[in-house]
Parts: C-alpha cells; structure tokens; sequence
C-alpha cells in the first residue's frame, strides 16, 4: 500500500523531469525546452497584483505586502507549472481526498538550508493551514518579511496538480558568477497526500470460518476471532483446521447476507456482548489485522477459510487512523471498545514505540497462535503485541 509522486513540469519530454524554474530576471522568459508553464507575467496596476490564479492572488492579499514587494513580484515575474506537474499513482485503489504543502521533517523548524536574503536573514517556510498555500519568511514564528509565495491548485481527483510560485524580494545565490544558479526550495517544501482505503465483507459467503480476507495482495484486510483453537495432530487429516464443539472450541469468523452487503461477527452473525452472573461483559474479541501479500487474495478480493495453514502473508501495513460502518444494529444502545496494537510482537523492546512495518515479523500458519503445539488454543500470538 503505497502513494507514488512524480514531478514533470513537461510530460511530452520522455525521460526527462522538468523542475518548475522561476527565472528571477525581468520580464518574462522562454525557455529553452517547450515546458508547459515556468514564468508568467506578474502585473502591479493601482496597488493590486494580477497574472496569477484567483485564489493565489486572494490569499497574497492576506500577507500584507508593501507596494516594493507588490513591486518586485511584477518586475521579476513569477512562475506556473503544467497542470500535471504533480501526478499521484495509488498502488492499491486508495481514494486519494486531498494534496497538501507539508514541511519536510527533517527541518521541524522551516529552515531552508543554504538559503537567505541579501540581507543575510535565514529563510524558514510555512504552511497555511488550508495546505494549499506556503509563504517563505524571516522568521520562524508569526512575522519577518514575505519573501517567497507557492500555491497548490489541486485537480478535483487530487491526482494532479499545479503549482505558482513568487518572490518579493531577492534572494542571495551561492554563485554570483553563474546567471542560471539555482535555489532549491523542494529540500524543506513536499507535497502530501491525504488518502484512504476501504474494505467491505459484501462478497464474502455466508458460514463460520476460522479467518476471512478482503482486499488484495498489495493491501489486505485479515479477521479472525481472538481465542483460537485449531487441531495440532500432523498426522490427521484434520490438521490446521478450526476445532468446533468441545470444552475450547476455536473463535469463528460468521459471515451473513443481511443488511448493507454481507455482516460479520465473531461467533454469531453480528457482535453482541455476554454475560456473567446477569452483568453485560465484553463479548467476543475479533481481530483485524493490515497485512500486504496475503497468499489467498492472489485471485480473489474476498476469501475465507477454516485452516490455520492458510494464513500466509508477507507483512504488515501502518495506518494512520480507521473508521467502521455500522451495517445494522438489534435491540437498545450499543457499544464497542477498539484497542489498536503493533502486530507481530511490536519491537521486543517492552515499549510501546512504532516500528516500520518491513522490521515485523508476519505471524503466518501455526505462527498466528503460537509457536508450539502447547499454544495452539491460546490467543498468545493475538495478544502479546504493543499498543
């Protein structure tokens, strides 16, 4: 599960990545290649700036200027990319719901290295909270001079974008010698991407399965119940498969057609709570669990099974946040309590601290419950993770 950026300010030039370049010399220049986009004509009539998009001119009016920054924008132009300079490729069908300026978080402050005014003032960039504007100052709190401008007009699929760019006043090069010496702006100012990834049970047929899968390889989504049983005999033909009845039957995944799509639940067909001695008690716990390559998912976006075999996938996946839809609901108020953990045994360090998903180890087969024949009807596995 991944988001993919590509930066082109000129698509038809195969192979070659064409930066977005303001030329800082008056007037407006050509380009030596056909770019779709670099300078655009920046005017100052009657105190007000114009050339630019509606919206960037709106947002420059909020900064404050004085009439020698409106004055050097329009002497030195700014700048326009294509509107594909920014493309987004999702790898597996995330709905991408917002492109956004971000600060790379290298330079938590803004400081944008190598880089001041003539003056000798330190540069530090910053974020509107929209996300669509960034302006470049002097300071790096509220305040200083407004040195650099950008806007980020996003397609209305967030799957491309467009930015401009302007300066209002100079800003010292490293070689004055050297008329096309470039600054580089891209190593503090990124582009983010807002997205999310669903997963529905619609397809899934109606039964009771010791785990159930939706998604793909590339991102899955694995359910099972947190108390499993499952028969540890090699030598029977049963081996692997879910135990049912008995003192310690295993945890299902029940699947129904009812409601929006299909429901599921863990031991019945929706989650209902329990009960001891007449009190209501938590009922049973189902696991859900971000997994990339999971094996069953190959051929089918929807798939269950009732052997602890088939679990069989490559890693994990974080997330940032989730959300679940209420498909129906019986009866008065309910309630549910989610707990988010670190799958595959978080780090060994005993503290709850995030670790890339590539350095977790997948619980696959036997693994997803134990590691010995003794731990086959337990939640070990399913339990002993961070949060």
């Amino acid at each position: 599960m991944a988001i993919l950026f590509s930066f082109d300010n000129d698509r038809s030039t195969l192979l070659i990545d064409d930066p977005l370049t303001l030329d800082e010399t008056a007037g407006v220049q050509t380009p030596i290649t056909t770019d779709d986009g670099n300078d655009v004509d920046v005017t100052y009539l009657g105190g007000v700036l114009g050339g630019l998009d509606a919206a960037f001119l709106t947002y420059l009016d909020t900064l404050g200027l004085s009439a020698a920054q409106k004055q050097f924008a329009a002497d030195v132009d700014g700048a326009s990319s294509s509107s594909t300079f920014i493309e987004v490729e999702t790898t597996a069908g995330e709905l991408i719901d917002d492109l956004f300026f971000s600060v790379n978080l290298a330079s938590p402050t803004g400081l944008i290295p190598d880089m001041t005014t003539l003056d000798g003032d330190l540069l530090y960039l910053h974020i509107d909270a929209s996300g669509d504007f960034a302006t470049v100052t002097t300071s790096a709190g509220a305040g200083g001079d407004v040195v650099a401008a950008f806007y980020l007009k996003e397609a209305s699929d967030s799957l491309s974008a467009q930015v401009q760019m302007v300066t209002f006043e100079p800003i010292k090069h490293l070689d004055e010698t050297n008329h096309d010496d470039s600054l580089d702006f891209t190593d503090v100012l990124q582009i983010s991407a807002a997205g999310s990834l669903s997963f529905d049970f619609d397809n899934l047929d109606s039964g009771n399965f010791l785990w159930a899968a939706v998604g793909s390889t590339t991102a899955g989504l694995l359910v099972t119940g947190q108390d499993l049983n499952v028969n540890d005999d090699a030598n029977s033909s049963k081996y692997g498969k879910l135990v049912t009845g008995g003192s310690d039957p295993s945890d299902t995944v029940n699947t129904s057609q009812g409601g929006t799509g299909a429901t599921i639940g863990i031991n019945s067909q929706h989650f209902t709570d329990s009960s001891l001695q007449g009190n209501a008690i938590d009922g049973p716990v189902a696991v859900f669990t971000l997994v990339s390559g999971y094996t069953q998912l190959l051929t089918d976006s929807q798939s269950a099974g009732i052997n602890i075999q088939d679990i069989n996938y490559f890693g994990y996946i974080n997330a940032p946040g989730g959300a679940f839809f209420i498909s129906q609901a019986e009866g008065g108020d309910a309630a549910f309590r989610v707990s988010l953990w670190e799958a595959g045994g978080g780090n060994g360090s005993g503290t709850a601290t995030d670790s890339a998903p590539g350095s977790l180890t997948p619980e696959e087969s036997f693994g997803y419950i134990g590691t010995g024949a003794t731990d086959q009807d337990t939640d070990l596995e399913t339990s002993n993770d961070w949060p």
